[in-house]
């Protein structure tokens, strides 16, 4: 996090922090399949075979910034803060022979959009001395991006929504 004060109770922010990996698993919700009865029992076996197996890997990265607003006198040692922000989320997809195995007409491709929403933030700075202080603080960001899944004969698309929430406790240097 980098932060710049702007006055006794605005400041500017930029949270940046180590891509996380997911892994994507397949989850079997009773699947209704349509077609000749062999080609549905062979799939819906399939399926249930790789049922909860890490189908492909999700890495994210989430530059947030934020104006902040503190409340109290600057001279209080602990003082509450809330911040509004926009977030900007790149995703990347990997696939895995469990994945590619699930389709029957070649590799799967994975394309993943870009993700820009409102952020929001709140949390509180413990001042240790006029250096340093602890701060602990909660932030979510309003997610949602398209999902195309591609094979050599087939084209699949989905959409997701999803509001991530980092705590975080942070030891911070002022100069």
């Amino acid at each position: 996090s980098i932060e710049r004060a702007f006055g006794d109770h605005w400041s500017a922010e930029l949270r940046l922090g180590y891509p996380p990996k997911h892994d994507v698993k397949l989850r079997l919700k009773s699947p209704v399949l349509t077609g000749p009865a062999p080609f549905v029992a062979g799939v819906s076996a399939k399926l249930a075979a790789d049922d909860g197996l890490v189908v492909a890997g999700v890495r994210q990265w989430a530059p947030t910034a934020f104006i902040n607003y503190k409340f109290g006198d600057k001279s209080n040692a602990l003082r509450p803060w809330m911040g509004v922000g926009i977030n900007h989320t790149t995703f990347k997809s990997s696939t895995n022979a469990v994945g590619n195995d699930l389709y029957q007409d070649g590799p799967v491709r994975v394309k993943l959009s870009d993700s820009t929403g409102l952020a929001f933030q709140a949390g509180v700075t413990y001042q240790i001395d006029l250096n340093w202080s602890v701060q602990a603080s909660w932030m979510t960001a309003a997610v949602k991006h398209n999902l195309s899944t591609y094979t050599d004969n087939s084209v699949q698309k989905a959409s997701y929504r999803f509001h991530p929430s980092v705590f975080a406790a942070v030891v911070g240097y002022s100069f």
